[in-house]
């Protein structure tokens, strides 16, 4: 149970403004994997809870193996 108190807590502590940045992040990263193609895999990490602001991105290409 407290561990569900301290999520909704990290919830709750996400600002306006925090919410804003991760959409906008969360749009313009959308668009560049959408440009990349279906021959990479993207991994999109981020922590909008702490300051600061932590994003990672992975691009991998995709191998076929054949």
């Amino acid at each position: 149970m407290k561990k569900l108190e301290e999520i909704v807590k990290k919830l709750e502590s996400i600002t306006p403004e925090r919410r804003r940045i991760a959409k906008i992040f969360k749009t313009y990263v959308e668009k560049a994997v959408e440009e990349l193609g279906p021959g990479h895999t993207v991994d999109l990490q981020g922590n909008f809870y702490d300051t600061p602001i932590r994003i990672t991105i992975e691009i991998s290409p995709i191998t076929t193996t054949e």
